[in-house]
C-alpha cells in the first residue's frame, strides 16, 4: 500500500489574453502513482484524493501488441473541462495524446513492444492546460508493489541479508526483509516473470552454477522456479521483456569466452536461446 496520502498538485496559470480565467490557476489530475496489481490480466489502480480507481491492462504472451486503460479521479478545479492522455516511448517526450473529454478513463491500444510512459494533463474552455500528472510507466519493471515506481534490492555480501527498500517519489518509505541466504548466491536480477506487474529476484550459486527464480507478491517471497545448472563461467546479467510479452526474460553472458546469450522465457520457463555475438570479456552488461 502507498503510506503517503500527501497530494501533490502542479499547476498552470492561465493566459491573460484568456479574460475569462485571468488569475485563476488550473489544478491538474492528482500526481499520485498509478499502481498495479496482480492478475490474470495486468490490473492497475489509482490512488488519486484517496478514491480507488480500477485500470485494466491487457498483455497477450501470443501477441506483441499490447492495450492498456488507465484511470484518474477528477481534478478539484471547477473550471476543468477535459482531460488528455499523453504518451511517448522516453520520459519527457510524449509525442502521442488522447483526448479523453470529461471521460476520467482512455484506452491506449496496438502498443508495441517497450516501455511507454503516460501522463494526464486537465483543461478547461479556453484551451488552457496543466502541468502533467506524475509519469507511469508501462509495464513497470524492478516495483514490487506495482505502483508504478522502481524500488531497490539490497544484498549484503557478507551476511547473507536482503532487503527490499519500497521507494516512493525516490524515497525510502519503509523495508521489507528477505530471508538470510548464504552468501555464495547472489541476486542476479530483477524482472516480472508472469506479467503480474510486481517484479521477482532471480539468484544464482557462483558455486554450483545453480540458478533460481524467486516468486514475489508485494515484495515477499511465495514460491520458487528452480532452472537449470549452468557452468559458473556463465553469469546472468539481468532480466528484460526483450519479446514484448510482459514477462521478463533473462540475459547471459560468459566471462571466460565472451559469449553471450537470451534465454526466452515463459512463465520463468526456459523455452528458447537467442545467441548473441561474442564480445570481448573486458565489455560486461550492466544495469539490465
Amino acid at each position: 500500500m502507498i503510506g503517503s496520502r500527501a497530494h501533490l498538485s502542479p499547476q498552470l496559470a492561465a493566459s491573460k489574453s484568456r479574460n475569462a480565467y485571468d488569475d485563476n490557476r488550473l489544478a491538474a489530475p492528482s500526481r499520485k502513482p498509478i499502481r498495479k496489481k496482480p492478475g490474470a490480466v495486468v490490473l492497475f489502480t489509482a490512488l488519486l484524493w484517496g478514491i480507488l480507481s480500477l485500470l485494466f491492462g491487457s498483455l497477450s504472451q501470443a501477441q506483441t501488441l499490447k492495450s492498456v486503460t488507465l484511470a484518474w479521479d477528477p481534478s478539484t478545479d471547477p473550471t476543468v473541462v477535459g482531460y488528455r492522455l499523453r504518451y511517448g516511448t522516453s520520459s519527457g517526450s510524449y509525442t502521442q495524446s488522447i483526448d479523453a473529454g470529461s471521460a476520467t478513463t482512455a484506452t491506449v491500444s496496438n502498443l508495441t513492444a517497450g516501455d511507454y510512459f503516460f501522463v494526464v494533463t486537465a483543461y478547461n474552455n479556453a484551451g488552457v492546460e496543466s502541468t502533467p500528472s506524475t509519469v507511469v510507466t508501462f509495464p513497470g519493471t524492478k516495483d514490487f508493489l506495482g505502483n508504478g515506481q522502481a524500488d531497490l534490492v539490497w544484498e549484503n555480501t557478507t551476511t547473507g541479508q536482503r532487503s527490499i527498500w519500497i521507494m516512493q517519489n525516490g524515497a525510502r518509505a519503509y523495508s521489507i526483509d528477505l530471508a538470510t541466504v548464504p552468501t555464495e548466491w547472489r541476486i542476479a536480477g530483477a524482472g516480472d516473470f508472469f506479467g503480474t506487474g510486481q517484479a521477482d529476484l532471480v539468484w544464482e550459486n557462483t558455486t554450483t552454477g545453480q540458478r533460481s527464480i524467486w516468486i514475489m507478491q508485494n515484495g515477499v517471497h511465495v514460491s520458487n522456479i528452480n532452472l537449470a545448472t549452468v557452468p559458473t563461467e556463465w553469469r546472468i546479467a539481468g532480466a528484460g521483456d526483450f519479446f514484448g510479452t510482459g514477462q521478463a526474460d533473462l540475459v547471459w553472458e560468459n566471462t571466460t569466452t565472451g559469449q553471450r546469450s537470451i534465454w526466452n522465457m515463459q512463465n520463468g520457463v526456459h523455452v528458447s536461446n537467442i545467441d548473441l555475438a561474442a564480445v570481448p570479456t573486458e565489455w560486461q552488461i550492466r544495469n539490465h
